[in-house]
């Protein structure tokens, strides 16, 4: 594929130079081998479509010179005339320069010139200067059918130097150089060649318009018998016919034509559906009948203008355009749902997090994932054999994973404490604060039944134990280092677990743990407005039935397990893993907008109002304590 050549013309006929061809198109995208050492000898780059320019105000004939050195008030540029322009490479030949190794004039970049509009005298003294314009306006672009070409007015809107008169300056275009013509004299010749370049013939110019049916007669003449008379008024020169054909069928006058005959193609419908009413009146009066038959015609009116409109819309790409929006929709979708799923915690000097809880269920498939995700993970509980377990397990999974393990009991503001202060002590910082512990007491019944110590020993552990965990946290995080360098920011994030419980009823009382819930659902709401500005961030996680050690053992039974997975839409319980992952999400950047919500991850359970029927098609993700 060849680029064109530059022009040497200053008149514009056409716009090709503004659409590339399809084979051009290609070329510029993957040029082959040849192309490639061609276009690299000859310089040649090819601007996008949309960066070229459509009306063209330096042109050859015009004198131009390069824009000065605004830091150097002594540079003065040559003045040199436009030799031509690349209307494909926005490129403008000098007359009068050569380069050194080649013998070609050099080019200057378009948007580098200043037009020259002419010696004039802008001083009282008579002095004059060569004046240029800076910047160069146009009128619209008009299209000459008698001259086939397109065009506009150019004018100065500003000048070096300025000058003194505020209205724009109309620049005129150079005139266009034809070449002289030189007829060949010949001796056999009986006329002159100057007398035979004069006009002694005239178009046809008809009186009124030519009837289409002498048209379509002239054109079926032409490919019918000869021996058969002709149709068509043989006084019509065919110089008219060929004429109209040929004419621009997106002119003013041919669109006219067009929309009178639509007109009357809806008139002649019109009269059709009227005609046809009025043959059969069913005991109707005529004007009835008239009536319904303009009603049924507007009505297919109404469609035609539809079908035509959506057939236009699918002609000029808007169709391609929105399935292109939809798949750009659909791929945006993909990315977040992909950035979720392959989410990870910023590099771990700012990520220290306490997990009370740790040694089995929810904390401990959170500390695996915490410490799998680069944070350095604290493992609060009880128990300090399980604790111990959960730290060997992250050490023999993710062994440059930093622990500490603390015996806690969250029931004792003294034991929290402890915790917070020896993780600040040894880290330097707390950021996340992940309130996992609590009880599901079995002999927690309903209001009637549970024990008082049952209550208090319930609501000891899993409010009071969120109480102060948030306490020494929020404590903690006011006092983190900042170093924006590094990542360090002062505040933190505090995820309390909660229970969907909390949020709506059963039949199968818990009431102790239930109203516990509540109360952490409540208290983390209010600390998270108080705590806001801080940046400190506090959300309740309300998990939906899960397979952890504290449930499975409370559901003792297969009938306490069936009576509760009926109304489980995902028709399973969940596993700890995916409390684990929405745990991380709340404790990461990727929350960072997020306070005082109630996250449930609860398999549906609080928005279902009757389960589906059959066996769930996916089945749960395996937890990390589980896996190989």
């Amino acid at each position: 594929m060849s680029i064109p050549p530059p022009t040497t013309s200053s008149i514009t006929r056409d716009l090709r130079h503004l659409f590339s061809s399809v084979t051009l198109r290609r070329a510029m995208l993957n040029p082959n081998p040849w192309q490639r050492r061609v276009w690299k000898q000859d310089h040649i780059k090819v601007v996008p479509d949309k960066d070229r320019i459509m009306k063209w105000n330096i042109v050859p004939g015009d004198f131009v010179r390069q824009i000065p050195d605004r830091f150097n008030q002594n540079d003065n540029p040559e003045r040199y005339e436009v030799l031509s322009v690349d209307k494909w490479q926005n490129k403008v030949y000098l007359k009068g320069t050569r380069y050194k190794t080649e013998a070609k004039a050099k080019w200057v970049p378009y948007s580098k010139l200043q037009l020259w509009i002419g010696n004039l005298s802008l001083h009282e003294d008579g002095e004059t200067t060569s004046v240029y314009a800076t910047r160069i306006g146009s009128t619209n672009l008009k299209y000459n059918y008698r001259k086939k070409r397109f065009e506009w007015v150019r004018y100065a809107e500003a000048t070096s130097p300025p000058m003194p008169f505020a209205e724009k300056r109309r620049i005129p275009w150079p005139k266009e150089k034809q070449p002289p013509y030189r007829a060949k004299q010949n001796k056999y010749y009986d006329t002159e060649a100057d007398n035979a370049l004069d006009k002694t013939w005239l178009p046809f110019v008809p009186q009124g318009k030519v009837s289409t049916f002498n048209e379509e007669s002239y054109i079926g003449d032409l490919f019918t018998n000869k021996d058969l008379p002709s149709q068509w008024q043989a006084s019509i020169p065919m110089e008219h016919i060929i004429a109209s054909e040929l004419t621009n069928p997106h002119s003013r006058a041919r669109r006219q034509e067009r929309w009178q005959e639509r007109l009357a193609m809806l008139e002649r419908s019109k009269q059709e559906y009227v005609k046809l009413e009025l043959a059969d009146l069913k005991g109707r009066r005529r004007q009835d009948a008239k009536a319904d038959g303009v009603f049924r015609w507007k009505i297919a009116v109404r469609k035609y203008k539809a079908r035509r409109n959506w057939q236009r819309w699918v002609r000029r790409g808007a169709k391609a355009k929105m399935e292109m929006r939809i798949k750009r929709r659909h791929r945006r979708s993909a990315r977040k749902l992909r950035r979720l799923r392959m989410m990870k915690l910023k590099d771990a000097k700012n990520q220290v997090a306490i997990i009370t809880g740790a040694g089995s269920g929810i904390g401990l498939e959170s500390s695996l994932l915490f410490a799998q995700e680069g944070a350095t993970v604290v493992l609060a509980d009880i128990n300090l054999g399980a604790a111990d377990a959960a730290a060997a397990l992250i050490a023999k999974r993710t062994p440059n994973a930093k622990t500490m393990v603390f015996k806690t009991d969250v029931s004792s503001e003294k034991d929290i404490k402890a915790a917070v202060d020896a993780t600040v002590e040894r880290f330097g910082r707390l950021d996340i604060m992940f309130n996992n512990a609590g009880i599901m007491h079995p002999q927690d019944d309903n209001a009637v039944t549970t024990e008082e110590n049952i209550w208090d020993l319930t609501m000891n552990i899993n409010v009071k134990g969120v109480w102060w965990g948030c306490k020494y946290a929020i404590l903690a995080m006011r006092k983190n280092p900042t170093d924006e360098s590094l990542g360090l920011r002062t505040g933190g994030s505090i995820i309390n677990v909660a229970s969907f419980v909390a949020l709506m009823g059963a039949a199968t009382p818990q009431l102790a743990y239930t109203a516990s819930k509540g109360a952490v659902l409540a208290m983390t709401r209010e600390l998270a407005m108080v705590h806001a500005r801080e940046g400190i961030r506090l959300n309740s996680l309300c998990p939906g039935p899960l397979k952890t050690p504290l449930l499975m053992d409370f559901l003792n039974t297969p009938e306490k397990r069936d009576r509760r997975m009926v109304h489980i839409p995902m028709g399973r319980f969940g596993e700890a893993i995916e409390q684990a992952q929405a745990a991380v999400f709340l404790g990461s950047d990727e929350s960072s907008y997020i306070t005082g919500t109630d996250f449930k991850v609860d398999g549906g359970i609080s928005s279902c109002y009757v389960t589906p029927l059959g066996e769930p098609v996916l089945a749960p993700p395996k937890n990390l304590s589980a896996a190989t």
